[in-house]
């Protein structure tokens, strides 16, 4: 089950002012050469992603006939057998997109960029499975308004929305997650190409378990705004949740790209870098987190957490033992505590072992 954490200070404004974070998940990849190889679980959190990821996905790239990248080009599956059509973000400045959780099917593909229009037939198969495309457009690449993206600065969201969205920020940060569904969920209803609310309602949905919704309205957010990195990095949050990391580093990139003094950003890189077991790379992105929130004294419980892990994998484990313990002395209570006690036992046991 997708497994909901706490709400966490954002710093900086762009996050909505809170940002839900999702617990850590690890994973182990059998080609590290410093894995941990103690006993520990490997995924102390044991969530299982969904049976809606089982479906497949459409990646590709967007260039010009002689090789150059198409940013901001529209894309646009359609389900040939059922008349469903998908829509992703635009394709990033390297002319790289991705469609995910499509059903198996045949699908046309259309992307656009400016007066330029193009079809591919792409076939998707069941289970996981990923289908690349190739798009070659006109020699001139697309500008920064050539499409059909609305951003913030263009659209206005009316008043009563907006006021409608604040209350619903400010009821989830307070817990209150009725309220804000209802209040999120009322905005939308006024107006329904509304970014930042789009991405609270996704966030709203991760927590209550469901991350196809909570996906579905994070690319529909891109969608409408693609230079809004709170649902880049709600969209990767979820990713690393359901052990997608490669899914979550790539739009962490563009999430990166656009907030790169966000804390969250580095503390989400290193999720990922965990997962792919790249745990000095993890520690590095830990410690660039820890710098932006203002040192060691001010990290969040999180970071504790997650530092844990990668130390964890690096056989660091009286280092380890010690973030864990850190991690515990701010948060005692909840699932995630009795988890972390769990492997602070395995790591007492080991240190035992290796004594005697």
């Amino acid at each position: 089950m997708f497994m909901s954490y706490r709400l966490a200070a954002a710093s900086f404004s762009l996050l909505l002012g809170t940002f839900l974070i999702a617990a850590p998940t690890v994973a182990q990849n059998r080609h590290e050469p410093q894995q941990n190889t103690s006993g520990l679980p490997g995924n102390p959190f044991n969530d299982s992603a969904p049976d809606a990821f089982s479906s497949g996905r459409i990646t590709g790239t967007v260039r010009t006939f002689d090789g150059h990248a198409i940013g901001n080009a529209r894309i646009e599956a359609r389900d040939v057998e059922r008349g469903t059509t998908y829509f992703t973000a635009r394709s990033d400045s390297s002319g790289s997109f991705a469609l995910y959780n499509i059903s198996p099917g045949t699908y046309d593909v259309t992307v656009s960029a400016g007066s330029n229009e193009t079809h591919e037939r792409v076939q998707v198969e069941s289970g996981l499975a990923n289908s690349s495309v190739d798009i070659r457009l006109g020699n001139k690449p697309a500008g920064p308004g050539s499409g059909e993206t609305v951003s913030l600065a263009q659209y206005s969201v009316p008043s009563k929305a907006r006021a409608l969205y604040e209350k619903a920020a400010q009821a989830m940060q307070h817990g209150k997650i009725d309220d804000s569904r209802s209040k999120v969920n009322a905005a939308l209803a006024i107006c329904p190409k509304f970014p930042e609310a789009l991405t609270l309602r996704g966030m709203l949905e991760a927590d209550a378990g469901k991350p196809t919704e909570a996906i579905a309205d994070f690319q529909q957010a891109i969608q409408y705004d693609n230079n809004y990195a709170a649902a880049y990095l709600a969209l990767a949050s979820v990713f690393n949740s359901s052990r997608r990391f490669d899914d979550a580093l790539l739009f962490l990139g563009e999430a990166e790209r656009l907030a790169a003094s966000a804390w969250l950003v580095y503390f989400e890189i290193a999720r990922a870098d965990i997962g792919k077991g790249k745990f000095a790379e993890a520690l590095r992105n830990i410690d660039r987190s820890s710098d932006l929130q203002g040192g060691v004294q001010k990290e969040v419980p999180e970071l504790h957490l997650v530092r844990g892990y990668a130390l964890i994998g690096l056989n660091e484990m009286p280092r380890a033992a010690n973030e864990l313990q850190t991690f515990l002395a701010h948060e005692p209570r909840g699932e995630v505590a009795d988890r972390v006690r769990i492997i602070l036992d395995k790591l007492r046991a080991t240190t035992i072992t290796a004594s005697q």
